[in-house]
């Protein structure tokens, strides 16, 4: 029975109710019929038993058996009676608890399916979530990437750059304290990239940084890291050097490779790299100190003439500070004053007099004293200053010759020397026009001087410029000629009236028979093509007998005067005074 029980519990739910309804009848049948045999069996053999030991007259033993099996009629149809109805009632209160909990599993069973179905859409839900988040973190991870390159790397050349190089610096050098090695610290400045990107455009600048660094990390190898610290500069850690020796190597071997002639687009030009070396303990201990004096090394040896290196050292770091200075006195010149324009005599190789005068600048500081124009020039040069200070001589010297004018005394040019700053300045003809106009000179008598390495460094824009100019009636003159390129066959592409021969060559003049037959070649070259040519630094009687037996059409140098003050200059042109005898 409990087996039974138990199966039904532990059927199917749905099935259980049926189970029951099935089984009941069994069950009931089989109470009764066992109740039934075991009541009968015990009171036919205990009844007749005893009756037959009771009652011996067959006749009433007969009746009595009669009423006897009455009463076991009687009292086992009750006990079955009795049997079956409990049973019945047993088994209809438990199908009813069956029903019961049939219909509360069922009630269960659909709680259960409700909830498991919200459980799904939470782990559909969940999936999606899960999704985004993974979509989410792969894009995080991208842009963390991003900004890692940003932070980390130049977009152009693909090298790191200088918060890559600080951060490594800083990590090599707490390794080296470590190991008590050195580390050497290069800072690379392409000289005159800026005029690559200003007169070639900025693909051509971006294809120029792409080459450098390679040719960079193709020269240092696997023994450093080459990164790009800002527009044209490049900065190099060496992990571990010797020799000072060694340090030259390279800073040479990047030299001589930048000292190349660059082509791109089929289109060459020259750039050079100036190189500022610091070694790590020698000069600096930590990487603030190491960079401020790599630094300062580079722009000294950029102050040497470009294509050039310097080691760092203190001696160094006092002339940086020192044109730094200046730099800053510089700015404050021109409103406070402190230039003076001095001239210095052109004469004529036939008549002897004066035919010309150079108009040359001179720097008083209060402070500094007499700065010489070798110092400062080169300064605001590099600093921009240069075409504030070429606007202020220029006007000076028209006001002065108009003075002259005015005087009837100038009967020739005065030169004024234009640098490469003023030349690349878009505005820089209008500005002279507007100068000219507004002090009412006659532009003949005004005469520009740029160099021979200015006019040839980007011919067809120097040319272009040139033109421009000539056409307000202002001559040129082309000065320094035999120290750049010294080509000749440049010369005739230039639109200039004077061709300077520079001190420099002048000087060997009397001394080597080839520096004499070069001359003469210049001369008779610069004859053919009405130009006059003017021999600077003129000194000894010597060069002079030389210069005037080839022809030379003028000279200047101390030989007749050093430069001289206005109020001299005055009286010379007054006292028309005669230099050369015929």
């Amino acid at each position: 029975m409990c087996r039974l029980i138990k199966k039904v519990i532990n059927h199917n739910p749905d099935d259980k109710l049926h189970l029951v309804k099935g089984l009941v009848p069994r069950i009931i049948a089989v109470r009764v019929t066992l109740v039934y045999l075991i009541v009968s069996f015990l009171w036919i053999f205990l009844s007749d038993n005893i009756l037959k030991l009771i009652i011996v007259n067959k006749d009433k033993l007969t009746w009595v058996q009669t009423v006897k099996g009455s009463i076991f009629i009687i009292i086992t149809s009750y006990m079955i009676f009795i049997l079956i109805d409990k049973s019945i009632s047993k088994n209809q209160r438990l199908a009813r608890k069956v029903i019961k909990s049939n219909e509360e599993i069922k009630e269960k069973n659909k709680e259960l399916n409700d909830i498991d179905e919200k459980l799904n859409l939470k782990v559909r839900e969940l999936k999606v979530i899960q999704d985004l988040l993974k979509e989410r973190e792969e894009k995080y991870n991208l842009i963390e990437n991003r900004i890692y390159n940003i932070s980390y790397y130049d977009s152009i050349t693909g090298l790191p750059n200088r918060g890559y190089l600080k951060k490594q610096l800083k990590d090599f050098i707490k390794e080296a304290k470590n190991n008590s090695n050195k580390i050497v610290l290069m800072h690379i400045d392409l000289d005159d990239f800026g005029f690559v990107n200003e007169s070639l455009g900025h693909s051509y600048g971006d294809d120029l940084l792409k080459d450098s660094s390679d040719i960079l990390i193709k020269i240092i190898g696997n023994d450093g890291v080459v990164t790009r610290i800002s527009e044209d500069e490049f900065a190099i850690i060496i992990y571990e050097i010797s020799q000072v020796n060694n340090i030259e190597k390279i800073a040479n071997e990047i030299n001589k490779a930048f000292q190349k002639p660059w082509t791109i687009r089929n289109l060459e030009f020259y750039v050079t790299a100036s190189i500022g070396i610091a070694v790590f303990p020698d000069h600096g201990e930590d990487d603030e100190v190491l960079l401020k004096n790599v630094n300062t090394a580079m722009h000294y040896a950029k102050n040497l003439g470009k294509n050039n290196y310097c080691i760092y050292s203190p001696s160094i770091k006092e002339e940086v500070l020192r044109n730094l200075d200046l730099e800053r006195r510089l700015r404050y010149a021109v409103s406070n004053d402190e230039f003076k324009v001095l001239y210095q005599p052109q004469v004529s190789t036939i008549s002897g007099k004066i035919v010309g005068l150079e108009a040359l600048i001179r720097w008083d500081n209060p402070s500094a004293g007499m700065v010489s124009p070798i110092e400062f020039i080169p300064i605001a040069e590099k600093s921009g200053l240069i075409i504030q200070i070429g606007e202020w001589i220029l006007r000076k010297v028209c006001n002065q010759i108009k003075l002259w004018e005015y005087m009837d005394v100038l009967n020739h040019t005065v030169s004024v020397n234009v640098s490469a700053k003023q030349l690349e300045d878009e505005s820089f003809v209008e500005k002279v026009s507007k100068i000219i106009k507004e002090t009412d000179i006659n532009p003949e008598n005004l005469e520009f001087e740029i160099t021979e390495s200015l006019a040839l460094g980007d011919l067809d824009f120097t040319i272009e410029v040139l033109n421009n100019i000539k056409k307000l009636g202002i001559k040129i003159a082309l000065d320094d000629f035999g120290t750049g390129y010294s080509s000749l066959n440049y010369l005739k592409k230039l639109p200039v009236d004077f061709v300077k021969i520079d001190k420099s060559f002048i000087n060997d003049i009397t001394k080597d028979c080839i520096e004499h037959e070069i001359f003469k070649s210049i001369v008779n070259l610069a004859h053919t093509m009405d130009m006059i040519v003017i021999a600077e630094g003129v000194e000894t009687n010597e060069q002079l007998q030389i210069l005037k037996g080839e022809k030379c059409d003028r000279l200047q140098g101390y030989l007749f005067s050093k430069p001289i003050s206005i109020m001299e200059v005055n009286d010379l042109l007054l006292e028309k005074k005669t230099y050369i005898d015929k």
